[in-house]
């Protein structure tokens, strides 16, 4: 799957790419100038059921919460071949600005 995301803000939390059931590898190189902070997703769509608790978001701002991915910059993620068939969303939020995402991954099943 490649995709391309420039709907990112300041405003609020988006999903950037749900992993396919067969997906090992995703990239995501942010090809603007401005500095995304990245999770997986920890928000309301996400529950511990053995804690019950909620995990976080990536939160807006120079020193917010989350992976920094500055601009010009790439991040590689790799999947155990025997891990979980349930991937979480990798959800992401602008530090400011807006910039432009190019995500791509292993497999046909990621969105």
């Amino acid at each position: 799957m490649v995709k391309q995301v420039t709907s990112l803000t300041t405003g609020a939390v988006a999903t950037l790419v749900t992993p396919g059931k067969d997906c090992h590898l995703i990239s995501i190189q942010n090809i603007g100038s401005n500095q995304v902070n990245l999770s997986y997703d920890g928000g309301t769509a996400y529950t511990d059921l053995r804690t019950l608790k909620k995990g976080q978001d990536p939160t807006t701002g120079a020193t917010g919460l989350g992976y920094v991915l500055p601009g010009g910059q790439a991040l590689v993620i790799t999947i155990d071949e025997g891990g979980p068939s349930f991937r979480l969303p990798i959800v992401g939020i602008m530090a400011t600005g807006t910039t432009t995402l190019n995500i791509t991954t292993d497999d046909a099943y990621s969105t």
